[in-house]
């Protein structure tokens, strides 16, 4: 026998973090927006289910609450609009899934490198994806796309 209606629950998992849940039951179908704490509070984790898998927004962030993730999912994978940040905020990268495959123009920021006489880089540059592989980029590093071409490859 299930509920019908709202009600939120806490659980504490150990003493490193905490579980808050807002569950939601329609016609016995459960939905839920689920977030996880330190115990200091700090969200770690906020992402909504339907029915016991994620769909809709999902965020996750850095230990000391900076958002590092935002993003999609639709039945359980990555659909939709996805940004991911460094630890100052700036956006890291930014592009959309389709179907749990990257999809579209990725931008790519701030790949940070350190050059064979040890001087650090930062770039910025953009991947075409199609369903999961890598047409073409704006990225002057031949050696480095080759390597994501052969990531995507490798995941198909």
């Amino acid at each position: 026998m299930g509920f019908f209606g709202k009600k939120k629950w806490d659980y504490i998992s150990d003493e490193m973090d905490a579980i808050e849940r807002e569950e939601e039951s329609r016609h016995g179908l459960v939905s839920y927006t689920e977030y996880n704490f330190q115990l200091d509070q700090t969200v770690t984790f906020k992402t909504h289910y339907k029915h016991g898998i994620m769909h809709g927004n999902s965020k996750t962030y850095y230990q000391h609450g900076q958002l590092f993730e935002d993003g999609e999912f639709r039945d359980g994978v990555p659909h939709g609009p996805v940004t991911t940040y460094h630890e100052d905020g700036q956006i890291k990268t930014k592009g959309q899934y389709k179907d749990g495959r990257m999809h579209g123009k990725w931008l790519i920021r701030n790949m940070d490198y350190i050059d064979s006489d040890g001087r650090l880089h930062c770039k910025e540059f953009t991947d075409t994806i199609d369903d999961g592989e890598l047409i073409s980029s704006t990225d002057t590093d031949r050696e480095a796309v080759e390597r994501r071409r052969a990531y995507f490859r490798a995941k198909l």
